[in-house]
């Protein structure tokens, strides 16, 4: 039976998790951006990671650094976890991130936004393809729930406005080397990868 104190630390922990989640909902909103759903086993981790970067996870590189998670994920080096901000490098190169990575599903989704080129239907149009996406990658938890991913698979999904499109079902009993990504826009790449 746990103690009075550590429901006590779990209740400050959770009530701390949702100050930090209600300003990331308010950053995101005040933007204009939506604010992706959080999985409920994951709230109470949810930090504010660094300036415009929130998750559950602080032990990673440039959150734009979108390949270095994928491959992780693919290695299946990481626990569960979600991140997401807005980071980038020079003038133009700046996105929302939005990664997910829970049991046999990882997801992860780079929007252009934010560059100083960027006219405000850019923005309009980065904002409706974002809250496309995270909608979408949420029926992929349901997907993965339902059974409809073997349980020694994972299922990857990158979604970049940058990179493109791609999914794979990584199989732990097959060699990685061959196990071919399949190639998408961003914008059909959940339903490709749900088929």
């Amino acid at each position: 039976m746990p103690s009075g104190n550590t429901n006590k630390e779990l209740r400050q922990r959770l009530t701390q998790s949702q100050r930090v989640m209600e300003n990331a909902t308010a950053l995101y909103k005040g933007a204009g951006l939506p604010f992706p759903p959080i999985p409920s086993q994951l709230v109470d981790q949810f930090v504010e990671v660094e300036n415009w970067v929130y998750g559950t996870r602080s032990d990673h590189p440039f959150i734009y650094d979108i390949d270095w998670f994928i491959e992780e994920a693919v290695k299946q080096q990481s626990a569960n976890y979600v991140l997401l901000g807005h980071s980038g490098h020079g003038v133009n190169s700046w996105a929302i991130h939005y990664y997910l990575v829970q049991g046999q599903l990882a997801l992860f989704i780079q929007v252009g936004w934010g560059g100083a080129y960027g006219t405000p239907q850019d923005s309009a149009n980065a904002c409706a393809l974002l809250e496309r996406l995270q909608t979408e990658g949420h029926h992929l938890s349901e997907l993965v729930a339902a059974g409809k991913v073997a349980p020694d698979e994972r299922l990857i999904v990158v979604a970049s406005t940058f990179y493109g499109g791609q999914w794979l079902r990584v199989d732990r009993t097959v060699n990685l080397d061959h196990q071919p990504w399949q190639q998408c826009q961003p914008e059909t790449v959940i339903e490709a990868a749900s088929r």
